[in-house]
């Protein structure tokens, strides 16, 4: 079993031929992501989280997406672009 952000770095340098720059801002915002999604799977406690924590992580697993999809097939990922608006209504 590996952790999510191994793997990434793994896909990345392998189908990019170079490593991952980890100073780009969305691989902190995806750390901090995965921190929150920890303390909701593994409590400890009372867990706030707000709206634009919510946003913030869903833009770091766009964007990491984006830059995987860019790495192996070349070119952006196309619903990249849309950001936090999705074509599904509810």
């Amino acid at each position: 079993m590996y952790r999510l952000e191994e793997r990434i770095t793994f896909l990345h340098t392998r189908f990019s031929g170079k490593p991952l720059d980890k100073k780009v801002p969305w691989w902190g915002a995806l750390g901090t992501a995965i921190d929150m999604r920890n303390k909701l799977t593994h409590p400890k406690g009372a867990q706030t989280i707000g709206v634009d924590g919510v946003k913030c992580a869903i833009r770091a697993i766009v964007d990491a997406i984006d830059a995987l999809y860019q790495a192996i097939y070349k070119k952006k990922f196309p619903a990249a672009s849309r950001g936090l608006q999705s074509r599904l209504t509810f």
